[in-house]
Formats: structure tokens, C-alpha cells, sequence
């Protein structure tokens, strides 16, 4: 890979919900410099916050990025543990980016969002705002250059931003590879690879393509007044007596996977692992995924997912994939003016 900078020195900052991840992308960053003969050690860029009274705060970059290329990380949900709610991360991004970029004079701002803000709210309905967009045109207003994430819920999220790049990067590059190196292709073969609704089918097609395995698919029926409720789930294809991977995008409460996990349960399936790229594990996600992992003859077996999100849990159901050399090598690719979809080149097992 090329060595010359071509859009400036690489300058990376966090957000303080990002802050862990964030060093440890820098990290990476600085060990595949190492790997190309590059002297050049990769550390998070300095800043504070002011809070103020009436919690209003201000954040100030305190090293030079005139010119620079910078990149921003934050965490596109809520953090209980700071106490801070999505919205405020969405906050604190935007004052990094507008103090990089009108202020600092960074000749490029690009803020790294593994989990984009509201990405399951990227269609609207009568009457009601439309929050995924919402997000782009407040990060565009603000002056993005451009938009790193991971997995996004709808593709369409892309087409949101009229005037930004966006490189929506993909799980599967790395959990692919943590599958073969737990459980080998020729049991990665046998699997059936299922999703929890018709919209996920294309993600555990790609799965079942690349380990040269089966696909089957679960279709629900959701209520869309009412949250996070699915009202019943059907599946089409046969599962029985077949261990079931479920490819997702994300466990948020934990209820549309409860249900296919139990059709599944139904269908006869011999036992099941849930990937996911997200684990948001809100509410009493973690309750439900444990007993069907400690009860109901233990058919759920793994929750495999990655650091996107950050979340603590000693149980031995979790299993967590990181994921920072997947945004590191993309910083460092966009950074050098390289091919990113070179990074996703992959055949079949």
C-alpha cells in the first residue's frame, strides 16, 4: 500500500462516549504503519470539554488541524454508564466537527459513526419526522466531508446525504473470518443461515454464498404504532434438525429475535447462534437471549457480535469481534486515496 498521505496528515480525535474505541483504532492505525515499514506512531488527538451551569458545553481542539485530515469517532447510541443519551452523543459530534472544521481549518472533517444515528428510522410515515435523514442534513450543515460506518439498516441512508461521501463498511469482513477460525469451513457448510425478517434475507444469503451453505428466511408481521413489537413471525425453509446461524444488523430489544429464535425452536432446529453486528442489548435483550441460552435445552448457543457498541457482559452466551482494525484500515485507505472495495475482496470457502 502507498506510504504518501495524499489528503494531509492523519489527525484522529473521540468523542468521550468513543474515547476506548477510538485509542484503540489509533492503535491499530499505528501497528499497520509498523506492518508497511511506516515509522509513524497513530495516538488520539488532545481536546477538553467546558461544561457549562445549565449543561451546555463547549469542546475545544487542543492541537493544530489546519490542513490536517481529520476523523472523528463517536458512538451512534446511548451510553448509560456517562449517562449521556443518544442525542447528546449526536451533540458532542457535531460541536467536534464544527470546531475542526470552521474553526480549525481542517482541509477534510470526516466523522466515523459505526452505528449510524436513527438508522432504523430511514423511512417516515404520516406525520411523523424522518430521523435518519434528519441527521444527514445536520451533519452535512455542519460540514462533513465525509462519513465513515459499519452495516447501516437501510442502504437508502447513503442516498440522505446530497453532498457527502459515505463508506458504509461491513461486518461480515471480520466475523467471517472469527466463524472460520472458531469453527472451521467445513462445519461453517453445514449450517443453515436464516435472518429474523425478509429485509435481513440479503445479509444471510451473503453468509450461506460464502461458506457455500443453505439459506432459509423468517418473515414478521410487525405492529408499527407500537415500538419494538412484532406481532408473529413465519419461516420458510427447512431447518429441522440443522444448526441455524442468524445473520442481523442489530439486537436492540431483543423481541424480533425472540420470536424467530422460537419459530426456529418450533421448525425443529437443532441449535442456534445469533451474529450481529450491533449489540445494543437495550431492556431486557440480555434477559431474554439468557434463557434461551441457559433454559429451553439450551438451543441458543452463541450471540456472536462486535465492539461497535460498547457493552459489558460476563456471560459466556457473548462473544465480541473487534472491530477497530476494520476502521482503521479504512482511514488509512481513504487518508492514502486507496481502493477500499480491494479490502473487501473475498471468494467463497
Amino acid at each position: 500500500m502507498d506510504s504518501i498521505p495524499r489528503r494531509g496528515e492523519l489527525k484522529i480525535f473521540a468523542c468521550r462516549s468513543a474515547l476506548k474505541f477510538g485509542q484503540r483504532v489509533c492503535e491499530e492505525l499505528t501497528n499497520l504503519h509498523k506492518s508497511l515499514g511506516i515509522d509513524k506512531e497513530i495516538s488520539l488527538g488532545k481536546s477538553s470539554i467546558k461544561i457549562f451551569a445549565d449543561s451546555d458545553f463547549v469542546v475545544e481542539l487542543e492541537e493544530n488541524v489546519r490542513g490536517k485530515d481529520v476523523y472523528i469517532i463517536q458512538t451512534g447510541t446511548k451510553d448509560d454508564k456517562l449517562g449521556f443519551s443518544m442525542h447528546d452523543n449526536k451533540e458532542e459530534l457535531i460541536y467536534f466537527i464544527d470546531a475542526a472544521k470552521r474553526d480549525g481549518k481542517a482541509a477534510n472533517v470526516v466523522a466515523v459513526i459505526p452505528l449510524y444515528f436513527s438508522s432504523r428510522q430511514d423511512k417516515t410515515w404520516a406525520r411523523q419526522s424522518y430521523n435518519a435523514k434528519i441527521v444527514a442534513r445536520q451533519l452535512e450543515a455542519i460540514g462533513i466531508d465525509g462519513l465513515i460506518t459499519v452495516d447501516l439498516h437501510a442502504d437508502q441512508i447513503k442516498g440522505f446525504f446530497d453532498n457527502t461521501w459515505v463508506e458504509a463498511l461491513y461486518a461480515s469482513n471480520i466475523l467471517v473470518d472469527y466463524l472460520l477460525s472458531k469453527y472451521g469451513a467445513e462445519e461453517l457448510r453445514k449450517w443453515v443461515y436464516s435472518s429474523v425478517d425478509a429485509n435481513g434475507f440479503p445479509k444471510a444469503e451473503h453468509y450461506a454464498k460464502i461458506f457455500g451453505a443453505e439459506t432459509s428466511v423468517s418473515v414478521k408481521r410487525r405492529d408499527y404504532n407500537v415500538p419494538n413489537k412484532v406481532d408473529k413471525v413465519y419461516m420458510l425453509g427447512d431447518v429441522k434438525d440443522k444448526t441455524v446461524c442468524i445473520v442481523d444488523d442489530m439486537i436492540d430489544t431483543g423481541r424480533s429475535l425472540e420470536k424467530a429464535i422460537a419459530q426456529l425452536e418450533k421448525e425443529q432446529a437443532k441449535e442456534i447462534l445469533v451474529v450481529s453486528t450491533h449489540l445494543l442489548l437495550n431492556k431486557e435483550a440480555k434477559n431474554i437471549l439468557s434463557n434461551f441460552y441457559n433454559n429451553r435445552n439450551g438451543i441458543l448457543k452463541k450471540v456472536i457480535g462486535t465492539n461497535s457498541v460498547y457493552n459489558e457482559d460476563d456471560s459466556p452466551l457473548f462473544e465480541i469481534v473487534p472491530s477497530e482494525q476494520l476502521i482503521a484500515n479504512a482511514v488509512y485507505r481513504i487518508n492514502h486515496d486507496l481502493s477500499i472495495s480491494e479490502f473487501y475482496k473475498r471468494k467463497t470457502i
